[in-house]
């Protein structure tokens, strides 16, 4: 299908109408981002509306379902004219202090509709990596904002509104309220007739934050219930990235070709929704699996095409992270002097955008490759860099004493590659403050 589909023809797919042919509009949909934007509105227009008369339509026996349709689409120009009149707002908004925004709402009743809560809650979406407790408050006002919609659209946007509230709180550390979060997602999305996809969504969020606090059979257990729930409406973005959860969850585990083969199989998927960025994620953790594995071409070649991706998508630092990796991949392949011109390089960019903790964990790489090669002065240059790079990211004294302590150890001729594998062990550890006794070369 070359042409898009209009919203007639998009509505009766998402009604499962016999009269039109499904798999071209389904292939369509897959590549078409627009599309798919617009089929999604009428996904959500069709649970709001179920509270309303139309439902009538549906059960009278002598409906042709016209009725229903034209309902529909009137709801969806209301939802175009809901968003846009929200942008606007929120325009408005940005210009005062969050502490005002709910006076200024008392002060506007009519702004305070479905299509600003669920603007705010994207605001929120964009604010989870660099300000999660903005996000956190976001959430709190979409949800005020909730109470005064009218039932269904109130438990549909609190369902939302809890499940954003359950990243924010895993953002923040706080994992325990964090899945109290997602259980009230879950709740209210139950609580609508048409919820089980929202709220299998719910039960994602709750398994990544098991996820986080590390208890991997818990967050397995609750990912396949997940799963199971979200299978019967096929392949969507949701299901990719409960499958790309599954096979972190396994490498964690150990099982490094289980989680290789799932980031194989949903890596088509990925590209057929135009998720880019989830693409090059999963080419650098496919990248992991083979260097794991020892496979390095198809290591290096993966990591080759994260890199690009990743300049493409203008996102720097995780291309430098991926060409780490290929300084890594090229040192277990035996190309030693690339290998370390590239970790030289690398720790100088990561240095440059103020990283200083990434610098200095790809100086103890590069340490310990010099030390392998016992090319002692480049090695005591680096070890003095650490030390350096240390002090300025502000780790803990114990943790920079570690540092200090290889540091003089290369100025001895005392320090081994093992021993910088036991620093690199303890920088890393959850609790530097256990004792520290590096293995010592003999005199």
């Amino acid at each position: 299908m070359s042409e898009h589909p209009g919203r007639m023809t998009l509505l009766l797919y998402v009604e499962g109408a016999a009269s039109i042919d499904r798999a071209p509009i389904a292939a369509h949909v897959l590549a078409c981002r627009a599309c798919r934007e617009a089929m999604e509105e009428l996904q959500q227009v069709l649970r709001l509306v179920q509270q309303a008369d139309v439902r009538g339509y549906v059960d009278a026996p002598d409906d042709d379902r016209a009725l229903l349709r034209a309902a529909l689409l009137q709801e969806v120009d209301a939802a175009v004219g809901d968003r846009t009149a929200a942008e606007g707002v929120l325009d408005a908004l940005r210009e005062q202090p969050l502490a005002l925004w709910d006076w200024f709402l008392e002060e506007h009743p009519d702004h305070r509709t479905l299509g600003l809560a669920l603007r705010v809650l994207r605001e929120a979406e964009t604010e989870l990596d660099r300000r999660p407790e903005r996000a956190l408050e976001l959430t709190e006002i979409a949800e005020r904002i909730a109470g005064q919609l009218s039932d269904v659209e109130c438990r549909s946007t609190l369902g939302d509104a809890w499940k954003h509230r359950s990243n924010a709180l895993r953002h923040l550390g706080r994992y325990d309220d964090a899945l109290d979060a997602a259980h009230l997602a879950e709740a209210f999305y139950r609580s609508l007739q048409s919820g089980d996809f929202d709220a299998a969504q719910a039960q994602y969020t709750r398994a990544v934050t098991l996820f986080k606090m590390t208890r991997y059979a818990e967050a397995m257990e609750e990912l396949h219930v997940a799963i199971a729930n979200l299978k019967p409406f096929g392949d969507t973005v949701p299901l990719a990235k409960a499958i790309m959860l599954e096979a972190a969850i396994r490498i964690e585990e150990g099982d490094v070709r289980g989680a290789q083969a799932l980031w194989r199989a949903v890596f088509p998927l990925l590209q057929r929704f135009n998720e880019v960025v989830e693409q090059a994620r999963v080419l650098a953790n496919l990248t992991e699996c083979s260097l794991r594995l020892g496979d390095y071409d198809a290591a290096l070649y993966d990591a080759q095409r994260a890199v690009h991706r990743y300049r493409v998508l203008g996102m720097e630092v995780e291309a430098i992270r991926s060409e780490w990796t290929i300084a890594i991949i090229h040192l277990a392949r035996g190309d030693a002097d690339l290998g370390v011109r590239e970790l030289t390089a690398v720790a100088a960019a990561f240095t440059a955008r103020g990283m200083a903790l990434d610098a200095a964990f790809v100086k103890l790489d590069l340490c310990e490759e010099l030390l392998r090669r016992e090319e002692w002065e480049a090695a005591e240059e680096a070890a003095r860099e650490l030390t350096v790079l240390f002090s300025a990211a502000r780790v803990t004294v114990a943790r920079t004493h570690a540092a200090d302590f290889l540091r003089r150890a290369v100025e001895n001729r005392r320090a081994t590659a093992e021993m910088v594998q036991y620093v690199r062990a303890y920088v890393l550890a959850d609790d530097p403050a256990q004792p520290f006794s590096p293995p010592i070369a003999s005199a």
